[in-house]
């Protein structure tokens, strides 16, 4: 959208009617997906421990949590330096040729990235799911 030369306001226009069509699709798929319910099971609270008790009780749980920590910090790190590199590219470019529009750049390379990532996560979803529904049935 970027190197169309769209306007932020259309671009917001495009992602609240995106994320409208999200909520009516995840509406549909709830209803009917839907299970009734005693309705006392429904409201009975969980009793029992809370979840850091439940988390810390069991080394395995830990553990996963450890690792989203971690992923979590890597994330970040790594978010950060790429966001350095591209504005320090964006900042040379801009000093090679003044009439260079470094928000849009900035805009069109995170654009491409957070596409083809999020099309990699699809195409893996989509892959795992193949998988699962094409397995034999025991």
């Amino acid at each position: 959208m970027f190197e169309a030369h769209l306007g932020p306001q259309l671009m917001h226009y495009v992602a609240a009617a995106l994320l409208a069509t999200t909520g009516v699709l995840y509406r549909i798929a709830n209803r009917s997906g839907r299970v009734e319910k005693d309705a006392a099971v429904a409201e009975k609270p969980m009793g029992g421990k809370s979840g850091f008790s439940l988390v810390l009780s069991s080394k395995y749980i830990l553990l996963i949590a450890g690792l989203l920590v971690l992923l979590n910090i890597v994330n970040t790190v790594g978010e950060y330096i790429l966001s350095h590199l591209v504005v320090a590219h964006a900042a040379e470019a801009f000093k090679a040729d003044p009439a260079f529009d470094k928000n849009a750049y900035i805009g069109a390379f995170y654009g491409n990235c957070f596409f083809l990532v999020n099309m990699s996560a699809v195409a893996l979803v989509l892959v795992r799911e193949n998988r699962l529904l094409s397995a034999p049935k025991a």
